[in-house]
């Protein structure tokens, strides 16, 4: 089928893409949320209190899901089949 160097090269474009548009659709989910915070004027009042929390969780979570997808790729495309 395909050399081992060009399937190992597909299979980290695969988690390139995907980890991406998980990116943009929390992305997406984040502009939401700034557009209902800017409309209703009670959530204007505690904004900053609103988006701390949510995005440092965010970036704790990306930050540990993409340790954990490129260590998952490192040790299965190093494993003899």
């Amino acid at each position: 089928m395909f050399p081992l160097n060009r399937f190992r090269h597909l299979t980290i474009r695969f988690f390139l893409i995907s980890w991406m548009t998980h990116a943009l659709v929390l992305g997406w989910g984040a502009i939401a949320i700034a557009r209902i915070m800017s409309i209703v004027p009670v959530l204007m009042r505690w904004s900053l209190y609103i988006w701390a929390t949510p995005l440092a969780l965010i970036v704790i979570w990306f930050g540990i899901s993409l340790a954990l997808r490129i260590s998952k790729s490192l040790i299965g495309g190093s494993a003899a089949y």
